[in-house]
């Protein structure tokens, strides 16, 4: 007798407690499930934004109006500089040598490329608003100088430099606005520039979800939007 009712509390303790796994699983997979899908989601995916070069622009008689041409921009990445100071310091004086920013002149916070400030600075900026995206801290270098950096990314770490368009205006640039209509009275202040637009040669701005790679081999485009 004594035995049977252990077994008998034995079992209905394992009723009771398999009961309790199935409404919690229950609770979890179809009356949150949603939501923790949705938490998951937020952690696994991020969103970039992908600027769309503009193609070329001729005129009804086939002139060339507009045209892209490319500019290098130096990145630095802050998390994926390496610890030691001194071979932080040996990167920032390799770039200040190259591109001619200076190493360490403070200035107020401003745009991205707007001169004024060092390359420590800048990096420091960087460090603080996004660690681990790559931050620009020189525009519109020369080819010959993107080349050497690119050559030297192995011994530059978190050092990348990325070709981005600009728009080119073979007849001037103060025929942008019958290209791309009226603009602002900077006109006057334009002429005798070269049809050289230091602007991003950019379309609509496109956005896409992105699988971190913390959570895949490599990044994978989930959806375009």
């Amino acid at each position: 007798m004594i035995q049977s009712w252990r077994l008998r509390a034995t079992m209905v303790a394992m009723g009771v407690l398999l009961a309790i796994f199935i409404g919690r699983l229950f609770s979890l997979q179809i009356l949150q499930g949603e939501l923790y899908l949705s938490l998951a989601d937020d952690n696994r995916f991020d969103r970039v934004s992908i600027a769309a070069p503009r193609g070329v622009i001729y005129d009804s008689n086939g002139s060339l109006l507009v045209r892209n041409l490319p500019a290098f921009n130096v990145y630095v990445t802050p998390a994926l500089l390496p610890d030691s100071e001194a071979e932080i310091e040996a990167i920032f004086v390799k770039l200040a040598e190259l591109t001619g920013v200076p190493l360490d002149q403070p200035g107020p916070p401003a745009a991205a490329c707007v001169a004024g400030r060092g390359i420590r600075q800048l990096v420091e900026e960087g460090e603080t608003n996004r660690p681990f995206d790559a931050w620009p801290v020189a525009c519109d270098i020369d080819e010959t100088t993107a080349r050497i950096l690119r050559q030297q990314r192995i011994d530059l770490p978190g050092i990348s430099v990325e070709a981005v368009p600009v728009l080119e205006y073979p007849t001037g640039y103060l025929r942008r606005n019958r290209v791309f209509g009226p603009y602002s009275g900077r006109a006057s202040r334009l002429l005798g520039e070269p049809g050289l637009c230091r602007r991003p040669g950019q379309g609509r701005v496109r956005r896409r979800r992105i699988e971190l790679p913390g959570y895949s081999r490599r990044p994978k485009w989930a959806e375009t939007g």
